[in-house]
Protein backbone atom coordinates (compact mmCIF):
# COMPACT_ATOMS: atom_id res chain seq x y z
CA UNK A 1 0.00 0.00 0.00
CA UNK A 2 1.09 3.41 -0.64
CA UNK A 3 0.87 5.49 1.98
CA UNK A 4 1.67 8.84 0.36
CA UNK A 5 -1.56 9.47 -0.69
CA UNK A 6 -4.70 10.70 1.26
CA UNK A 7 -6.65 8.11 -0.85
CA UNK A 8 -6.27 4.21 0.69
CA UNK A 9 -5.90 1.16 -2.11
CA UNK A 10 -7.04 -1.46 0.81
CA UNK A 11 -4.09 -3.01 1.68
CA UNK A 12 -4.10 -6.74 1.25
CA UNK A 13 -2.52 -9.51 3.88
CA UNK A 14 -0.54 -11.80 2.72
CA UNK A 15 -1.93 -15.40 3.98
CA UNK A 16 -2.02 -18.33 2.11
CA UNK A 17 -5.10 -19.34 0.99
CA UNK A 18 -4.33 -22.84 -0.15
CA UNK A 19 -6.21 -25.70 1.92
CA UNK A 20 -3.36 -27.71 2.38
CA UNK A 21 0.20 -26.80 3.93
CA UNK A 22 1.91 -26.44 0.92
CA UNK A 23 4.32 -22.61 0.98
CA UNK A 24 3.04 -20.28 -1.66
CA UNK A 25 6.44 -19.79 -3.97
CA UNK A 26 8.56 -16.95 -3.68
CA UNK A 27 6.71 -13.96 -5.64
CA UNK A 28 8.32 -11.13 -7.24
CA UNK A 29 7.19 -7.85 -7.06
CA UNK A 30 8.80 -4.60 -8.63
CA UNK A 31 7.89 -1.36 -6.68
CA UNK A 32 5.99 0.79 -9.00
CA UNK A 33 6.74 4.42 -7.30
CA UNK A 34 9.11 6.13 -4.36
CA UNK A 35 6.72 5.90 -1.33
CA UNK A 36 6.09 4.83 1.72
CA UNK A 37 4.46 1.05 2.16
CA UNK A 38 2.79 -0.67 4.80
CA UNK A 39 2.84 -4.44 4.59
CA UNK A 40 1.08 -7.23 6.84
CA UNK A 41 2.23 -10.97 6.72
CA UNK A 42 0.64 -13.85 8.68
CA UNK A 43 2.04 -17.04 9.50
CA UNK A 44 0.49 -20.22 8.43
CA UNK A 45 -1.94 -22.01 11.45
CA UNK A 46 -0.54 -24.88 13.38
CA UNK A 47 -2.63 -27.71 13.56
CA UNK A 48 -4.49 -29.75 16.33
CA UNK A 49 -6.54 -32.49 14.87
CA UNK A 50 -9.02 -32.11 17.72
CA UNK A 51 -7.20 -29.43 19.94
CA UNK A 52 -6.22 -25.92 18.06
CA UNK A 53 -3.17 -25.41 16.96
CA UNK A 54 -2.03 -22.05 17.44
CA UNK A 55 -2.65 -18.88 15.30
CA UNK A 56 -0.26 -17.57 12.81
CA UNK A 57 1.84 -14.52 14.04
CA UNK A 58 0.15 -11.55 12.30
CA UNK A 59 3.43 -8.29 11.67
CA UNK A 60 2.67 -4.99 9.92
CA UNK A 61 5.41 -2.77 8.86
CA UNK A 62 6.00 0.38 6.90
CA UNK A 63 8.68 0.73 5.09
CA UNK A 64 9.63 3.80 2.57
CA UNK A 65 10.75 1.91 -1.03
CA UNK A 66 12.06 3.50 -4.03
CA UNK A 67 11.04 3.06 -7.42
CA UNK A 68 12.16 -0.55 -9.20
CA UNK A 69 13.03 -1.76 -5.65
CA UNK A 70 12.78 -5.42 -6.72
CA UNK A 71 11.28 -7.92 -3.48
CA UNK A 72 10.07 -11.05 -3.15
CA UNK A 73 7.28 -12.64 -0.36
CA UNK A 74 6.25 -16.12 0.58
CA UNK A 75 3.32 -16.89 2.64
CA UNK A 76 3.53 -19.68 4.55
CA UNK A 77 1.49 -22.59 4.79
CA UNK A 78 -0.49 -24.20 7.67
CA UNK A 79 -0.08 -27.52 9.23
CA UNK A 80 -2.07 -30.23 8.49
CA UNK A 81 -5.26 -31.17 7.82
CA UNK A 82 -8.33 -33.40 7.93
CA UNK A 83 -9.44 -35.20 4.41
CA UNK A 84 -12.46 -37.94 4.79
CA UNK A 85 -11.26 -38.75 8.14
CA UNK A 86 -7.88 -39.07 7.54
CA UNK A 87 -5.36 -36.82 9.84
CA UNK A 88 -2.50 -35.44 8.14
CA UNK A 89 0.25 -34.16 11.36
CA UNK A 90 2.98 -32.37 8.93
CA UNK A 91 3.98 -28.91 9.48
CA UNK A 92 3.08 -26.55 7.27
CA UNK A 93 5.41 -25.55 4.48
CA UNK A 94 7.47 -22.39 3.87
CA UNK A 95 9.92 -20.84 1.56
CA UNK A 96 11.53 -19.14 4.22
CA UNK A 97 11.00 -21.56 7.58
CA UNK A 98 8.87 -24.42 7.22
CA UNK A 99 7.15 -25.94 10.84
CA UNK A 100 7.77 -28.83 12.61
CA UNK A 101 6.15 -32.04 12.05
CA UNK A 102 3.95 -33.61 14.83
CA UNK A 103 5.25 -36.59 16.57
CA UNK A 104 2.87 -39.57 17.78
CA UNK A 105 2.80 -40.64 21.47
CA UNK A 106 4.49 -43.54 23.19
CA UNK A 107 0.92 -44.26 24.69
CA UNK A 108 -1.10 -43.60 21.64
CA UNK A 109 -1.83 -44.58 18.24
CA UNK A 110 -0.10 -42.79 15.32
CA UNK A 111 -3.64 -40.82 14.87
CA UNK A 112 -3.42 -39.23 18.21
CA UNK A 113 -0.26 -37.55 17.66
CA UNK A 114 0.76 -34.42 18.16
CA UNK A 115 0.06 -31.58 15.81
CA UNK A 116 2.32 -29.84 13.53
CA UNK A 117 3.54 -26.03 13.78
CA UNK A 118 2.58 -23.40 10.72
CA UNK A 119 4.88 -22.06 7.95
CA UNK A 120 6.90 -18.62 8.32
CA UNK A 121 5.48 -16.19 5.78
CA UNK A 122 8.47 -13.60 4.39
CA UNK A 123 9.01 -10.78 3.31
CA UNK A 124 12.32 -9.74 1.46
CA UNK A 125 14.69 -7.72 -0.98
CA UNK A 126 15.20 -10.03 -4.26
CA UNK A 127 18.82 -8.93 -5.11
CA UNK A 128 20.35 -9.42 -1.85
CA UNK A 129 17.84 -11.76 -0.26
CA UNK A 130 18.26 -9.47 3.14
CA UNK A 131 14.74 -10.29 5.04
CA UNK A 132 12.90 -7.17 6.29
CA UNK A 133 9.13 -9.10 7.49
CA UNK A 134 9.04 -12.49 9.25
CA UNK A 135 5.43 -13.61 10.99
CA UNK A 136 5.91 -17.18 12.72
CA UNK A 137 3.80 -19.90 11.97
CA UNK A 138 1.37 -21.00 14.74
CA UNK A 139 2.81 -23.91 17.35
CA UNK A 140 1.30 -27.51 16.82
CA UNK A 141 -1.35 -28.36 19.87
CA UNK A 142 -0.57 -31.51 21.98
CA UNK A 143 -2.39 -35.18 21.62
CA UNK A 144 -6.30 -34.96 21.42
CA UNK A 145 -8.73 -33.94 24.41
CA UNK A 146 -9.78 -37.85 24.26
CA UNK A 147 -6.05 -38.24 26.11
CA UNK A 148 -5.81 -35.27 27.95
CA UNK A 149 -9.46 -35.37 29.20
CA UNK A 150 -10.50 -31.47 30.40
CA UNK A 151 -7.28 -30.51 29.50
CA UNK A 152 -6.51 -29.61 26.58
CA UNK A 153 -2.81 -28.18 25.12
CA UNK A 154 -3.15 -25.42 22.13
CA UNK A 155 -0.30 -24.82 20.33
CA UNK A 156 1.24 -21.73 21.10
CA UNK A 157 0.74 -18.49 18.51
CA UNK A 158 3.27 -17.54 16.40
CA UNK A 159 5.07 -13.92 16.94
CA UNK A 160 7.34 -11.99 14.38
CA UNK A 161 11.23 -10.98 13.73
CA UNK A 162 11.73 -8.29 16.27
CA UNK A 163 8.55 -8.57 17.98
CA UNK A 164 6.81 -10.77 20.72
CA UNK A 165 4.93 -13.85 20.17
CA UNK A 166 2.82 -15.26 23.22
CA UNK A 167 3.03 -19.03 24.60
CA UNK A 168 -0.86 -19.97 24.88
CA UNK A 169 -0.07 -23.73 26.05
CA UNK A 170 2.69 -26.45 25.31
CA UNK A 171 3.07 -27.36 21.54
CA UNK A 172 3.93 -30.09 20.10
Amino acid sequence: MDITHETDPKPTGVANPNNSNDASGWIDYTVPKNGYYAVQFRGGDGFGGSNLGGRGGVVEAVYYFTQGTELQYSAGGKAGWIYNGTYNYTGGRSDYSAGGNGTPSATAGADQQGGGGGGASALRLKTSGDVLVVAAGGGGSALQKAYLGNNPRKGGDGGSLNGAGTQAGVGG
